[in-house]
């Protein structure tokens, strides 16, 4: 099998370094969206908790304002 020109460049240390780091931000940004997404759905959720607590106090404030 010959190689040719431009896979002996590529091979060279510089781009198999630069490939690598491009991977490891790629991972890297792709791990920290996850976690984003993660986050935006518990303070969702955690906003739909809030509303349901507050509603259950206005119910039993009501409730209390009838005795």
């Amino acid at each position: 099998m010959e190689l040719t020109m431009k896979q002996v460049l590529a091979l060279w240390p510089q781009s198999i370094s630069r490939s690598v780091r491009r991977w490891w931000m790629d991972r890297t940004e792709q791990r920290y969206l996850r976690h984003a997404c993660v986050e935006h759905q518990i303070a969702r959720e955690a906003q739909r908790n809030a509303a349901h607590y507050q509603k259950l106090a206005a119910i039993i404030r009501s409730e209390r304002g009838r005795l």
